[in-house]
């Protein structure tokens, strides 16, 4: 390039993205034999292999790479895969798998695979179709013999010139498309795609000084962080709370710190920080004020992370409270910070905090690079499971997803809160220990941030080892970036396992019960089979092999083992994830939601098809097949990606109930913060004639039924959703 000649040049990056590859889906001739799907496994070993060829030509060993995931067909094809005899779904699913493989080898390094089935126009290809029907009749000169509902017409044959000129191996030609896939890919490229490739470790102020925060107090954090051994062991962030800021903007609108709590002003707290070889964190909220009441971002997103990135922020908390009021869905609200972020030109870690408010559903991996799953955390184990299980459990999604696992990964984590560890209250000192490295182990197992919340200058040294310990945070950190996920849950007996980068696995066999118990893992649970070694990795030492199973035998309460299995060696695969077209719309026409998986919920879980009391579902003498009981209070998320446009269901309270309960329905668009209400019953009774929902949906990702009422039953009859066209 001769503009550049004796500037010199960085290697930004590199996309990948292609059209349909002949090669893959029909038999080939190669010499004296045919190829088919198989080359498929070529096809992945070659791309990784080129990969690896243009890094070394390039002297760029770790270029960032993106791979645009074949997204012909869009979730139409998906669906057609199931049947083994349709050779052109078949192969673009397994073509699709092996770009992911592709993505997923660990020896590579820092290669994305960016979904694009959402930007698959189906519309384009119906016009497709009509316009080919319309130049076959035009070129024939008759239409004597078409009949009138598949008479194409000249203005869909224009319509699709207009906007696709290909067919659809090549997304249609469409500009439309194509757009939104290099926007994706680009945003994928970005510099702050490649932080938090592994989980954020550090301390936040909060959990152990609240809003009792202090210059002298945070330097002599900063300076324990190092003298404990902390900042060696990874926790490189040191993050300040709430109540950091005056109660007023200055003349500038601009934020400043408390002048009697620090009186030499963040740039100098974040100075200090830096001399210290740690990394600097604040904390913010996007709503009017902070849950302290201090200034919040609401109206100067912009100039916030301006402020931020001139005192040398690395990383924001981003706080919720008083958010009902911004009008905004809660996509729209972090999408202003993201974008004042990139304007900055500083890569800032965003964290949002926002109670467990689905951001997983509504695509909180677009903003930001870790989100909360579950509300605050507190100092007892009651508090610590709970939050757990919205990351590993059914708390916060339906129980066919067995957890979170499937929407974090590399540069987008779930967050379960700050730890505890060093802080509980709820049991005598002698079993804090068991009980600290139970909750130490559940975090570094569910790939967690680490953010430690204790008092670092008068930690015991008990604490500093469950901290500081080198195995189980190797395991958090396992670049492979694998959230654990439950094999067993039993009676409070669980089992998560943890397939990690070298070929092993980590497990854990924790006993939740007040009795003791045995816990055991057989190895076809965990990809296994055979004599295994085992890896005690609290010990640490090897524990020798065992063949087909490994019990922990009489856990106390909050006991547990954390143990590393099998040999070094090619990856164990991981579960795959539900696919999409079983928890959002992917098709024309009409898609009951009982037939989705829910991807959040609040309260009850609802009974599909039947009562809550798992009855069939009577209204006014009619029974339906299709539907959802609740009890109060129910509330559910659907993801309809802005694909469904009208919602239908019929609604009354459940004779079972209570004679004097009253129940409310809501029909709501967006998450819990925005809570737009598209419709609502009011207040319904036993005595309430059934009500019959019928309304149009527009730009809703998100459809959220409630249902409220202390002890009350109702019946959400027949609910579903119509997409009127195909396209997206």
């Amino acid at each position: 390039m001769p503009g550049y000649h004796g500037q010199g040049y960085e290697i930004a990056g590199m996309a990948w993205f292609q059209g349909w590859n002949d090669f893959c889906q029909w038999p080939t001739r190669v010499g004296d034999r045919w190829v088919g799907l198989g080359a498929i496994e070529s096809y992945a070993h070659n791309l990784a292999a080129m990969f690896r060829d243009l890094r070394q030509d390039l002297d760029a060993p770790d270029m960032p790479i993106v791979i645009g995931e074949m997204g012909v067909g869009g979730y139409e094809m998906t669906r057609r895969a199931a049947n083994p005899k349709d050779r052109e779904a078949v192969a673009m699913v397994k073509f699709r798998q092996a770009q992911k493989a592709v993505a997923q080898d660990v020896s590579l390094r820092n290669v994305t695979l960016v979904p694009t089935l959402d930007f698959w126009d189906a519309r384009l290809d119906e016009l497709r179709i009509e316009a080919n029907n319309y130049r076959r009749v035009k070129k024939e000169k008759s239409i004597q013999d078409t009949p009138d509902n598949v008479l194409p017409t000249k203005a869909l044959s224009d319509e699709y010139r207009r906007l696709g000129g290909h067919w659809y191996c090549h997304y249609n030609g469409s500009a439309a498309t194509y757009s939104l896939v290099g926007y994706a890919l680009a945003r994928a490229l970005r510099a702050d795609s490649r932080l938090a490739l592994t989980p954020p470790r550090g301390w936040n102020s909060w959990n152990a000084f609240e809003k009792n925060i202090n210059e002298k107090q945070i330097q002599a954090i900063a300076d324990a962080m190092v003298s404990s051994g902390m900042r060696d062991a990874g926790y490189t962030y040191l993050v300040l709370d709430d109540a950091w800021m005056a109660s007023k903007r200055d003349e500038n609108d601009r934020l400043v710190a408390d002048p009697e709590k620090f009186p030499s002003g963040m740039k100098a707290i974040g100075d200090y920080i830096h001399s210290k070889g740690l990394k600097f964190g604040i904390y913010q909220d996007r709503g009017k004020m902070t849950c302290q009441q201090l200034p919040g971002s609401l109206g100067f997103e912009r100039i916030d992370m301006e402020t931020f990135a001139e005192w040398g922020v690395d990383y924001i908390k981003m706080d919720s409270c008083f958010a009902e009021s911004n009008g905004r869905m809660s996509a729209e609200d972090y999408a202003l910070f993201r974008k004042g972020i990139e304007a900055t030109g500083r890569p800032m870690v965003l964290s949002i905090s926002d109670f467990g408010n689905a951001a997983w559903a509504w695509g909180g991996k677009e903003f930001a690079q870790l989100w909360r799953t579950s509300n605050d955390i507190y100092p007892w184990m009651g508090s610590i499971y709970a939050c757990a299980e919205t990351s590993a459990g059914d708390r916060a999604i339906h129980p066919a997803f067995n957890g979170l696992w499937q929407f974090a990964g590399p540069g987008h984590w779930n967050d379960p809160d700050m730890l505890q560890v060093g802080n509980l209250k709820d049991m005598e000192a002698d079993r804090r220990e068991v009980a600290d490295r139970a909750h130490f182990s559940l975090w570094c197992m569910l790939a967690a941030p680490l953010m430690a919340g204790n008092d670092l200058r008068t930690m015991s040294d008990q604490t500093r080892r469950i901290l500081t310990a080198p195995e189980p945070i190797a395991v958090n950190q396992d670049p492979r970036g694998i959230h654990a996920y439950k094999v067993v849950n039993e009676d409070g007996r669980e089992v998560y396992n943890k397939p990690l980068a070298d070929g092993t696995t980590a497990v854990l066999l924790l006993n939740k019960r007040r009795e003791k118990a045995d816990v055991t893992v057989r190895w076809d649970q965990i990809g296994l089979a055979g004599s295994q070694p085992v890896r005690d990795l609290w010990a640490p030492e090897d524990l020798g092999d065992f063949e087909d199973s490994f019990t922990a035998h009489s856990l106390g309460e909050h006991e547990h083992r954390m143990i590393k299995v099998g040999r070094p060696g090619p990856p164990l695969p991981a579960p795959s994830p539900m696919p999409p077209e079983k928890y959002t719309v992917t098709h024309k026409g009409r898609t009951y939601l009982s037939d989705l998986f829910y991807i959040w919920k609040s309260g009850n879980a609802p009974v599909y098809d039947a009562t809550f009391g798992g009855e069939p579902i009577r209204i006014a003498g009619r029974t339906f097949d299709k539907g959802f009981g609740a009890k109060g209070k129910c509330a559910v998320m659907f993801k309809v990606n802005n694909r469904a446009d009208r919602f239908r269901a019929t609604v009354a309270m459940d004779a079972a109930g209570p004679e004097d309960a009253k129940g409310r329905f809501r029909v709501q668009n967006g998450d819990f913060f925005r809570n737009k209400v598209l419709w609502d019953s009011r207040d319904m009774t036993k005595d309430t004639p059934p009500k019959e929902i019928d309304i149009a949906l527009k730009d809703v990702r998100c459809l959220m039924l409630v249902f409220d009422g202390k002890n009350a039953l109702g019946n959400w009859a027949e609910a579903y959703v119509i997409r009127e066209t195909a396209g997206n």
